[in-house]
């Protein structure tokens, strides 16, 4: 019972300072990848917390502040705390190959007083001449066969096996070492001894090889690669990478000292050590077959990971977007474009709209269904989420849907929180009609059992978007949560509370006949600079400019079209239509009465545009092809 016991005792202690000794990197990847001053993955860089984001994402300040103050100990405490777990580890193998070693001589007691205390340490001194004495012909060996054999396993396991039969021959209870009492220095007599020492020893170094090599798997890089591919990463990511890496070397050190103990109790028998380095073994073995196979493996067919989804080919598209048009059955890269008119200064500007996604993924309303099917069959986490959320975001941007671009914002937020999708999400808000629909998704954003507002800004910012959507009532209760004073209430509402039911009515009429059926939208003005600046071809814009598209209508038959529910603020006027195709910039498109910059607010509510005439010469350039 009590070898037991020992066992348990050294093989827990293992496990644990092993544990201890995979957290400090951990903690040191966290800070450098998340929390840490413009880190790469950090959910503060993106908004510095003045907006609101979802609770999934957020980091409790005693983590933080765990993490931190680890990571910026100085050097020295990180060496003294290296040298002490190591030397625990030390101390339970001697205490393991020769029960004999101790730190001290002990004491003596009488009945009820210590009378007397020795704090000798001959036993210690002993391991120390030991291991001074045998230490410069083993580094000399050491550093000869790593320079002959390289750092490959075999060498590894060449090395450490030598220096476990080394060890066991010199400090175990039946070899040089012997009693640590006395001062007898006397290598063992018998042959078969000597062989079996060896032999343990050599196996011992074997098993501790397999632990270093097995290290790699308590790295945490990977971990933090696909957690930061299914989305942004919160402090419930990192407690499971926690529980995996510190796992891992937990069970790497609970097998080394197994295998340690089967082979360096002085009088175990021959089945018990048998036993015990085989479970050691097998123990690492499904350490190899947990964290190189089966994780990967499972990893790569639940949520479609690949470490190389980002790589991208002649063409600029990643394999992660190619991955997703597979299994979601979408095409690729089409070269058709959309054409939409802007009205600037009392002319037109032709510009073309690819209408594929950034992604190089077709961004039609067919292939954005077929998308949204794969993410509910992935019940909407997997590494391909990237690749589908932009997708569908140029998708609803095409289709100048608010409704459809605020729904792929929230989601995204809900399922698979992306902390940029919140940026996304409040700009979309600030630039919509005042519908019903927006004030849905503004409500969504002000519960505050989904989304945190860590700073007084987060929630000046809800403030601010029920402001602008007309919401007196509930823009002063966030104003009062973000600790505005009562005082200036009414001031700051009077300033930020938004007209929010402007109109805008206008007949379009193309070549001399009412244009029916076009698409008339409204974009706020200081929005064309952002436009004109994100594209490396005059007159074709990314998709994703669209995104700012606010309120919007359908000419009728007779051409006219009026758009209502319009915030007080500068806006320009964009047109398409399905037979209007036209090249960028394309100077055959004229008119009249074009606007220039509107406005809406409370001395403008509402504006008649009149006839607008777009003329197209000749007639039957509506159906130029597309560069």
């Amino acid at each position: 019972m009590a070898r037991k016991l020992r066992v348990l005792r050294l093989s827990f202690a293992y496990a644990v300072i092993a544990a201890l000794l995979s957290f400090y990197p951990l903690c040191l990847e966290t800070y450098q990848l998340v929390l840490g001053e413009d880190a790469p993955l950090s959910t503060e860089g993106e908004t510095g917390h003045i907006l609101p984001i979802p609770k999934s994402l957020l980091w409790s300040p005693a983590t933080k502040n765990l993490v931190s103050s680890l990571t910026l100990l100085p050097p020295g405490a990180v060496i003294c705390l290296a040298i002490v777990l190591f030397s625990i580890l030390v101390f339970g193998l001697l205490r393991t190959l020769n029960p004999t070693f101790r730190l001290t001589t002990g004491m003596e007691l009488d009945r009820t007083v210590l009378t007397k205390t020795y704090m000798h340490t001959a036993p210690l001194i002993k391991a120390f001449l030991i291991f001074m004495a045998a230490l410069v012909p083993l580094f000399i060996v050491w550093a000869a066969l790593h320079y002959l054999t390289g750092s490959s396993f075999p060498a590894l396991a060449a090395r450490l096996s030598l220096f476990g039969a080394t060890a066991w021959l010199l400090f175990s209870r039946d070899g040089l070492a012997g009693d640590y009492d006395s001062l007898n220095y006397e290598l063992p007599r018998d042959s078969q001894t000597v062989r079996s020492l060896l032999l343990r020893g050599a196996c011992a170094g074997l098993g501790l090889a397999v632990t270093v090599w097995f290290w790699r798997y308590t790295e945490s890089r990977a971990l933090f690669d696909f957690f930061y591919s299914l989305g942004s990463i919160g402090e419930g990511h990192w407690r499971t990478i926690v529980l995996i890496v510190c796992g891992t070397a937990a069970i790497l050190g609970f097998a080394t000292a197994a295998i340690l103990v089967s082979l360096g109790l002085p009088s175990a028998s021959p089945s018990a050590r048998i036993v015990l380095a085989l479970g050691g073994f097998a123990t690492l073995a499904l350490i190899y077959f947990g964290r190189a196979v089966a994780l990967p493996s499972y990893l790569a067919s639940r949520y479609e990971y690949d470490p190389m989804r980002d790589s991208v080919d002649s063409e600029g598209i990643t394999r992660g977007a190619k991955r997703l048009a597979k299994l979601a059955g979408v095409p690729m890269r089409t070269e058709e474009m959309d054409t939409i008119l802007v009205f600037r200064r009392n002319r037109l500007a032709a510009w073309n709209i690819p209408r594929r996604s950034i992604t190089g993924i077709d961004a039609g309303p067919e292939s954005a269904d077929r998308i949204e099917r794969f993410l509910r069959d992935r019940k909407y986490v997997t590494s391909l989420a990237d690749a589908a959320y932009k997708t569908l975001h140029d998708a609803a941007s095409l289709q100048w849907d608010s409704e459809a671009l605020l729904r792929v914002q929230f989601q995204n937020l809900e399922r698979s929180p992306d902390i940029s999708y919140a940026r996304l999400l409040v700009a979309k808000l600030r630039s919509a009609a005042s519908t019903p629909v927006s004030l849905k998704y503004a409500d969504k954003l002000a519960d505050e059992s989904r989304f945190a507002y860590v700073t007084r800004d987060a929630k000046m910012a809800v403030g601010d978007i029920y402001a602008r959507l007309g919401e007196r009532s509930k823009a002063e209760s966030w104003y009062l949560k973000a600790g505005v004073p009562a005082a200036r209430l009414p001031e700051l509402l009077s300033a930020r509370t938004m007209f929010a039911d402007g109109k805008l009515t206008g007949r379009l009429l193309l070549n001399g006949k009412p244009l029916s059926g076009a698409r008339v939208g409204l974009v706020p003005f200081v929005t064309l600079r952002e436009a004109t600046v994100s594209t490396n071809t005059t007159g074709v814009v990314r998709p994703y400019w669209l995104r700012w598209i606010g309120p919007t209508a359908t000419t009728d038959s007779a051409g006219r079209f009026e758009v209502t529910r319009i915030v007080a603020g500068e806006y320009r006027l964009l047109l398409t239509h399905p037979d209007i195709r036209l090249r960028p910039m394309d100077p055959s498109v004229s008119g009249t009465q074009i606007p220039g910059r509107l406005f809406v607010g409370f001395g403008r509510p509402k504006t008649d545009l009149g006839d607008i005439a777009i003329t197209i010469n000749p007639p039957t350039a509506t159906s130029a092809p597309n560069p």
